[in-house]
């Protein structure tokens, strides 16, 4: 960013440092020969075009210039994933279904996370990934959704295999 404020400086101060007599002053074909247009009206468009390329680069080069963060999720939450394969011909129904209860998980008390996965070589697989205050929050909206009905509305979607629902520890501190 620093670099980037000088060389604008640097550019502005030379273009601003024209000669103050008039052996720059050149006539206008649009005016009439003896008419002259001083420098500054002469160079303003231009001017005005360079400054704001300018700006762009440093604004560019201001964004570009800190180190990316690395992302990492706090310590102490419970990550789990669950693995389900959906028969391929009905999965954008199911899909739709799980689009449209995703809001209700997310707003459950601990929920931090609920996002859907597809896999893109395998048809038919999904996998929920999900960040819970803990476990027991985690159990009792899994509790909530079989009492509701809600799991058994899911049976017809479903095909053989998967992986089931696996609990994680992060490690990596």
């Amino acid at each position: 960013m620093a670099f980037a404020a000088r060389l604008l400086g640097a550019y502005v101060a030379g273009v601003l440092a024209l000669p103050q007599n008039n052996q720059m002053l050149q006539p206008v074909k649009s005016q009439p020969k003896n008419k002259t247009v001083p420098p500054m009206k002469r160079l303003f468009p231009n001017l005005l075009l360079n400054i704001v390329a300018v700006l762009a680069i440093v604004t560019v080069a201001g964004c570009t210039s800190a180190p990316p963060k690395a992302l990492s999720t706090p310590d102490g939450l419970v990550f789990l994933t669950i693995d389900l394969n959906v028969q391929p011909d009905k999965m954008d129904e199911f899909l739709a279904v799980m689009i449209e209860a995703a809001p209700d998980t997310r707003a459950w008390e601990g929920c931090r996370m609920f996002d859907i996965y597809v896999d893109e070589n395998r048809p038919g697989r999904v996998v929920f990934y999900e960040i819970w205050d803990t476990k027991e929050q985690q159990q009792e909206y899994i509790s909530w959704r079989g009492e509701s009905g809600f799991n058994a509305k899911l049976a017809p979607f479903m095909a053989a295999g998967g992986g089931g629902l696996s609990y994680f520890r992060k490690v990596d501190g």
